[in-house]
């Protein structure tokens, strides 16, 4: 009886593999726990980072500017601009002499004498009493005032308030220096003493110009001003120097009979101001 075709065939693949000399192949062993990982380094443990208190930061206190100087720059605002100008060529003062006057000196020309203030006319005089008493009113103003003590009404008065006066004139050149020295009330500047003198002034008078010095040897502006006498048909150029130094100022009023020429000799004389 001849074997069956299927029971031949399904033992064919077990002879060729003997056949062949050949062991079935191991099984491959299987990866333990630790074989082919990556370690990992851990990140430390976790700890809190502090949180920054942000403090705002302190409010500086703004000063308060006095009204007098508040109103002082409203009413330059209709005037020249201020601005800056180089100091003039001058005169040589080789041959001046010193003018004291208390609260400083400045040189003048030999031909200056100085004047008596009883002397003065009444309308310098009274502007300069005008000047230096706004500035004593405002000066009371920020500090206590003294009970019962009267307003200066008086050069002399004005004097023993802490304010200075000087005069010098020379004669044959019609040409005369006026000079106010005090204390500067709290929160005053150039500016603002140029707006007071001018309005110390009475009648009809003009500002022409207003400067701050540069490079001259102390702070210093100047105020070009025109007065004008309708009645008597008359008009005087005057030119201020101002000068502050610490709590004290120094006005200096210029007018002469040739006052275009004289110019460069008024801007020697004015910055040559040494303070006491």
């Amino acid at each position: 009886m001849k074997p069956r075709p299927a029971l031949a065939l399904g033992l064919l693949p077990l002879t060729l593999l003997t056949s062949c000399g050949g062991a079935p192949a191991a099984p491959q062993a299987r990866p333990t726990a630790t074989t082919g990982l990556v370690r990992l380094t851990l990140p430390p443990a976790w700890t809190e980072t502090p949180t920054v208190t942000l403090v705002p930061p302190t409010a500086t206190a703004t000063p308060t500017v006095p009204a007098a100087v508040l109103a002082a720059r409203q009413t330059a605002t209709a005037w020249p601009t201020l601005h800056v100008v180089a100091v003039g060529g001058g005169v040589d003062p080789s041959t001046w002499q010193r003018f004291d006057f208390g609260d400083g000196s400045v040189l003048l020309p030999p031909s200056f004498a100085e004047q008596d203030l009883r002397r003065l006319d009444t309308a310098v005089e009274t502007s300069l009493r005008s000047y230096a008493a706004g500035l004593a009113a405002q000066a009371n103003a920020v500090t206590t005032p003294v009970s019962g003590q009267p307003t200066p009404s008086s050069l002399d008065d004005l004097a023993a308030s802490g304010f200075h006066f000087a005069a010098a004139r020379d004669r044959a050149a019609a040409a005369d220096l006026f000079i106010v020295s005090g204390p500067v009330p709290s929160g005053f500047d150039g500016e603002t003493l140029m707006t007071r003198a001018f309005g110390s002034l009475a009648g009809e008078a003009e500002v022409n110009g207003r400067e701050t010095i540069g490079g001259a040897p102390l702070p210093t502006v100047r105020l070009h001003a025109t007065l004008y006498d309708r009645n008597r048909g008359t008009i005087e150029p005057r030119v201020y120097y101002i000068t502050i130094v610490g709590d004290r100022m120094w006005t200096l009023i210029y007018r002469a009979r040739d006052f275009e020429n004289s110019q460069s000799l008024f801007e020697t004389s004015a910055l040559s101001l040494t303070p006491p």
